[in-house]
């Protein structure tokens, strides 16, 4: 396995690579909108095809409906959907809004590749790397890329820009988490590019299905919840909608929340914290990472941000949520 021995890059070093070589961008499976958009940016400013393996989720497949040149892109072959394999003329690949190659879902050979991504860094590739920019101080991987594009001086499309403040609004849960940066970035885009607020919202719109709405109603049914030291830790399953469902049940005032889907032998966890959870320290995406490492084999994998984080791998879904509480005991005792 190859470390990433080269310190954490700047813009300006990411930029200097990009132009000099010819490079793909690949996303992380089921990718969302974040991701895509960041592609899309990479795409209209240095020509680079997009590999999305393994699809995207549903936001991100309803938001991009809505963009004229999506089915262009993928009619034309910039775009290529669910794959496993890269082209054989791919020599630099450019990994976007994930640093685990457990998430890419693609064999990446030998390539050499380029990491931009807006969480914590894993140097798990064993293929050799160019550079990696990792900030967690960036609410969404977009907005690294759009700081990159502010240097190089390059314009991007309306339709790029609908995409990116898109982008930033879905990863900050509606500017919960947003930065001061977040929104001078959002602002600026939509200046330059005459793009109103309400423009970018409605790329959200879709009529709920009522799918969704009962696996909220049995996550709510099905909670079990406690009080540890003045934060409530609360756990659910449900067969689908999981992130939904977990956001939900913050909203009825959980402060730390898991909730599970097994499907056969597969599980899939998706977690949210509270302001509150977040203000004693609490990093989900970190508390994921710890109890994905207690197992071999890649066989769980997990990660994400401070505020929203996942996890999936094969076993049992209720042993893995107990898993989750009790690292997240641990971390609310180290912290309170």
């Amino acid at each position: 396995m190859i470390k990433m021995v080269a310190p954490n890059s700047k813009p300006q070093t990411i930029l200097e690579l990009l132009k000099k070589r010819k490079f793909c961008t690949i996303t992380h499976q089921n990718a969302d909108i974040d991701s895509i958009a960041s592609a899309v940016m990479l795409y209209e400013c240095f020509n680079s095809p997009i590999i999305v393996p393994r699809g995207m989720n549903r936001a991100a497949s309803s938001a991009l409906q809505k963009i004229n040149t999506w089915g262009d892109m993928i009619r034309n072959g910039v775009v290529i959907l669910g794959t496993n394999t890269l082209p054989s003329w791919v020599n630099t690949a450019v990994i976007v809004d994930t640093s685990w190659p457990e998430s890419l879902g693609i064999d990446l050979g030998n390539v050499n590749i380029i990491i931009i991504d807006h969480h914590e860094c894993r140097e798990e590739f064993d293929n050799k790397i160019l550079a990696y920019w990792c900030d967690e101080k960036y609410p969404s991987c977009v907005e690294m890329i759009y700081d990159i594009v502010q240097i190089a001086g390059k314009d991007i499309s309306r339709e790029c820009a609908l995409l990116a403040m898109s982008a930033m609004i879905a990863d900050t849960a509606q500017f919960r988490f947003a930065s001061l940066e977040t929104l001078k970035r959002f602002a600026r885009l939509g200046d330059e590019h005459n793009i109103e607020v309400d423009d970018v919202f409605s790329m959200f719109e879709e009529e709920v299905p009522k799918s969704q709405t009962i696996a909220i109603i049995k996550a709510a049914q099905r909670m079990r919840f406690q009080d540890y030291r003045g934060i409530i830790i609360a756990t659910s399953t449900v067969s689908a909608y999981e992130g939904k469902a977990a956001m939900a049940l913050i909203s009825l005032g959980a402060d730390v929340v898991y909730v599970g889907s097994q499907n056969e032998d597969a599980f899939r966890v998706s977690g949210r914290a509270s302001k509150k959870a977040l203000r004693v320290g609490i990093n989900l995406g970190r508390i994921m990472q710890r109890v994905s490492r207690e197992f071999p084999n890649n066989k769980y994998v997990g990660g994400g941000h401070d505020g929203a984080a996942g996890l999936s791998g094969i076993g049992d879904v209720e042993f893995v949520l107990n898993m989750l509480v009790e690292e997240t005991k641990k971390c609310i005792k180290t912290n309170i």
